[in-house]
C-alpha cells in the first residue's frame, strides 16, 4: 500500500484532527493532558485546539476536568454508514423481515457508548413501535445494546462496565450477573430482552458479521403479552436467519470488484 502524501500548509488543521480523533471506543472521555500526549501535542496547544471544537460543537467538557465528544460526531459517523454497503444492503433484508414478521426490523450500530439505530423499515400497518431510526441506546440497555457489548473486545468491553459503573454506583452490584449474561450471548449468538428498554416489549438481536467481527445488530420487538414461546422462536430465526443473510450479502462486496455490490436475499 502507498502511503499518502503529506500535504503541505495545513499543519494548524491537521493537529486539530489529531486531537479529535484521540477519541475512540476505549477512550470516549479524557483529561487534556491524555489528549495532547495522545496526539503527540503540546499541552497549550491541546487547550487552544479543544477550545476550537468545542466552538464548533464537537466536543464538550464532562466534568472533572474531562472532555468528550459530543452527539453530532453521531451525524458524520450516519453519514459514514449511508456512504457505506452496510446500511444499503440492509434496507432489502429489513424490508422483507418486517414484512414476514409484522414488526419494526431495525439496524443497530456501536457509537462510542451506546448503540444508534442507524435504519429501520416499519411493517405495512405499523402497531407497535415507530420512528426508532437514529434513536440511541446504552450498551447495557435492550437486546440490540447488549449483542453490540458482548462482542466487543474484552478490553473495550470492561472498560464500557466500568464506565457505566462510575455513572451510576448501584450497577456495580450487577457487574457479575451482567458479565454473566453477556457470555451467555456470546455462546448461543443472539440477545433477548424484556421490557428493558419499551415496556411490555420482547425483543431479539442477533449479530451482523463482518470478517469475523460482528458490525452491527439486527433487532425486533413486539408486544410480549401477544407471544408465546413458539412464536419467539419463530421470530428468533426469522431475526437471526435475516442477519445471516446481510453478512452473507457484506461478504459478497467485499469480494467483488468496486461497483458490483449484490443485495441479500433469503
Amino acid at each position: 500500500m502507498v502511503a499518502s502524501r503529506r500535504t503541505v500548509g495545513v499543519e494548524s488543521a491537521r493537529k486539530v484532527l489529531q486531537l479529535l480523533l484521540s477519541f475512540d471506543a476505549a477512550r470516549p472521555r479524557a483529561a487534556v493532558a491524555e489528549l495532547a500526549r495522545a496526539a503527540g501535542l503540546p499541552l497549550s496547544s491541546a487547550y487552544r485546539h479543544l477550545a476550537l471544537l468545542r466552538e464548533q460543537g464537537l466536543v464538550e467538557e464532562d466534568g472533572g476536568g474531562l472532555y468528550r465528544v459530543t452527539p453530532r460526531i453521531h451525524a458524520l459517523a450516519r453519514a459514514a454508514d449511508a456512504a457505506s454497503p452496510l446500511v444499503a444492503l440492509a434496507q432489502p433484508v429489513l424490508a422483507r423481515l418486517a414484512a414476514e414478521t409484522g414488526a419494526t426490523a431495525v439496524l443497530f450500530r456501536v457509537f462510542g457508548d451506546v448503540a444508534m439505530a442507524v435504519a429501520a423499515v416499519e411493517p405495512r400497518r405499523p402497531q407497535h413501535l415507530s420512528g426508532v431510526s437514529g434513536r440511541s441506546f446504552p450498551l447495557h440497555r435492550g437486546a440490540p445494546c447488549k449483542l453490540l457489548l458482548a462482542s466487543l473486545p474484552a478490553t473495550v468491553r470492561a472498560a464500557v462496565l466500568d464506565r457505566i459503573e462510575r455513572a451510576d454506583p448501584a450497577e456495580r452490584a450487577l457487574r457479575r450477573a451482567r458479565e454473566a449474561e453477556l457470555a451467555l450471548i456470546r455462546r448461543r449468538g443472539y440477545a433477548e430482552s424484556h421490557g428493558e428498554v419499551d415496556p411490555g416489549m420482547w425483543a431479539v438481536a442477533a449479530p451482523v458479521v463482518q470478517k469475523r467481527r460482528t458490525v452491527a445488530a439486527l433487532w425486533l420487538a413486539l408486544p410480549e403479552r401477544r407471544l408465546d414461546a413458539l412464536r419467539r422462536a419463530a421470530l428468533r430465526e426469522a431475526t437471526r436467519a435475516a442477519a445471516a443473510a446481510l453478512s452473507k450479502a457484506l461478504a459478497g462486496v467485499a469480494a467483488s470488484a468496486p461497483g458490483q455490490s449484490r443485495h441479500a436475499r433469503y
